[in-house]
């Protein structure tokens, strides 16, 4: 978890308009002086001269904003346990993206009867577009893996059906 950050600005004719920027102080912005903040483009700040922002307003602190520390992209398909999806630069994402789901699928990790997340759930927790996520789920439909009840959701199928595999499924009509 990033260390939490303060937005403050000088307090309005304590200083000139222009130097109102807004700064940004993180949790070690203490300085060796008693009651002095330093923000992370090192100016320093008495406290009792500083607003504490609860968002934006004004011109921020250039220096300060190339400082700031930009979260670290988590894992999220690791801390539950799963592999990582992280698709290969060549071939479609979507199917990228089903293949790893038929994957939890085929060796339990999603069981029959569990619902998949929604589409836009799917494509934020996969980082894909909306789009992506849907032809994966079309796919897997397709392969028989899941079954999609209008006002419901999409479930992971009960059983291979009958004729074996379900990757043979498509969309097969009958032909007479």
């Amino acid at each position: 978890m990033a260390d939490p950050i303060l937005l403050v600005r000088p307090v309005a004719g304590s200083v000139g308009e222009r130097e109102r920027l807004v700064h940004v102080v993180g949790r070690s912005g203490k300085s060796d002086r008693p009651g002095v903040l330093r923000a992370l483009c090192g100016a320093e700040f008495h406290a009792d001269e500083l607003d504490l922002l609860d968002r934006v307003t004004g011109m921020p602190c250039e220096d300060c904003l190339r400082l700031v520390p930009l979260p670290q992209p988590v894992e999220r398909n690791e801390v539950a346990g799963e592999p990582a999806f992280r698709p290969e630069p060549t071939g479609y994402v979507y199917e990228q993206l089903a293949d790893h789901l038929a994957q939890l699928i085929e060796t339990g990790r999603l069981r029959p009867g569990t619902p998949l997340p929604a589409e836009r759930r799917l494509a934020q927790q996969y980082d894909v577009s909306l789009g992506t996520a849907r032809h994966a789920t079309q796919l897997l439909r397709a392969r028989g893996l899941v079954v999609t009840v209008p006002a419901k959701g999409t479930f992971v199928a009960d059983a291979v059906p009958e004729g074996g595999n379900r990757r043979d499924l498509g969309d097969q009509s009958e032909t007479p």
